[in-house]
């Protein structure tokens, strides 16, 4: 008997840049692999949204800094019409950095820094970093969220609870979300793994703090933990809880290590919460957002041992529902809810 092979669909990706040469590299580096094409390029948002009125990508590559039509304009007036999973191809630079977040909350689901055209070896791992970082977003779905008023609560002072946020790829506009809708006055350290290059999570920790009511900032080694401060774990370390006794009493410190990569990721979340659960007990509240895989899973599992509580962000709202999925799966979650509505869902958790 023949055997039939059903033809495999090639992912379908269109290119926004208005340099020549990245737009020769970009298609140089996603047709090296068999199972993407490019169908078409333009040379700033203007000619993009002509050109996708009658292209159907399944993801774009996408430039920030162009003439006319830059790449956050572009976003704007593309997110109406027909979202369309996005890759930001950015410079790594502080300034630009911070309109890649702008991006991302605009509905891109992912970023990749513009490779050194003089290292061979920045360029090879660019090219394996593009063409994977395409092929997860192209089963994304895009959300755009709408802003989320900050919430109110009214809060014991004797709370000693903690919250841990556990995002990857499509997380970023849902951590901005949550921190920027968190009231001033919360009683709870916030404690955040974000899977980010290392270059951009004290710029993003530095533009939530911009437009939040609490204090949010990069993690620091031996800090100790407050209430009402948001703690971003830095690109490339794992961040960890201790217990110490300082200053006649007992504190939680961050503790930053470069320990092997857990499921490929480092900060790795499992470390993280592994780390709080036996100190918070039952007086911890862990979240976990989009992203692909399980990273938070193994954690959780010692959270929900210690009686704490367990949020998953729910499938509809979800750019990859891979980390939440997993704990659904592993009915791990407490609640399973939209991203809109997480803000809310904690201060009523820490009102109790």
């Amino acid at each position: 008997m023949r055997s039939i092979h059903k033809p495999v669909t090639k992912i379908k990706v269109f290119i926004i840049d208005d340099s020549p040469f990245f737009r020769r590299l970009l298609r140089d580096i996603i047709e090296s692999d068999p199972d993407m094409k490019v169908i078409g390029t333009a040379f700033n948002g203007i000619d993009a949204i002509s050109k996708l009125k009658r292209l159907e990508p399944d993801v774009l590559t996408l430039d920030l800094e162009m003439p006319d039509m830059d790449g956050i304009d572009f976003l704007r007036e593309q997110m109406k019409v027909r979202p369309i999973p996005t890759v930001i191809v950015s410079k790594y630079a502080s300034e630009s950095a911070n309109v890649t977040f702008e991006g991302l909350k605009l509905g891109a689901v992912d970023f990749v820094t513009k490779p050194d055209i003089n290292d061979s070896r920045s360029l090879d791992e660019v090219k394996v970093e593009i063409i994977n970082k395409i092929r997860v977003v192209s089963s994304a779905a895009v959300h755009v969220y709408r802003n989320v008023l900050s919430v109110f609560g009214s809060f014991s002072s004797s709370s000693t609870k903690a919250i841990i946020i556990a995002s990857s790829t499509g997380g970023p506009s849902s951590v901005e979300l949550i921190l920027t809708s968190m009231p001033k006055d919360i009683p709870a350290p916030i404690l955040v793994v974000q899977h980010m290059p290392s270059d951009f999570t004290k710029t993003f920790a530095e533009r939530l703090d911009k437009n939040a009511e609490i204090t949010v900032k990069q993690a620091d080694q031996g800090e100790e933990i407050k209430k009402g401060v948001a703690y971003i774990a830095p690109g490339n370390y794992h961040m960890e809880i201790k217990k110490i006794f300082s200053g006649g009493k007992r504190v939680c410190i961050v503790s930053l290590n470069q320990k092997p990569r857990e499921l490929g990721v480092r900060p790795n979340a499992n470390r993280l919460l592994n780390s709080v659960a036996p100190i918070f007990k039952d007086k911890i509240i862990a979240v976990i957002l989009s992203g692909m895989g399980c990273d938070g899973t193994e954690g959780c599992k010692e959270v929900k041992k210690y009686a704490g509580t367990v949020i998953a962000q729910s499938k509809d709202s979800c750019p990859l529902y891979g980390m939440p999925k997993s704990i659904v799966e592993n009915n791990l979650a407490d609640m399973i809810l939209d991203a809109e509505k997480i803000p809310v869902a904690l201060v009523q958790l820490l009102e109790v």
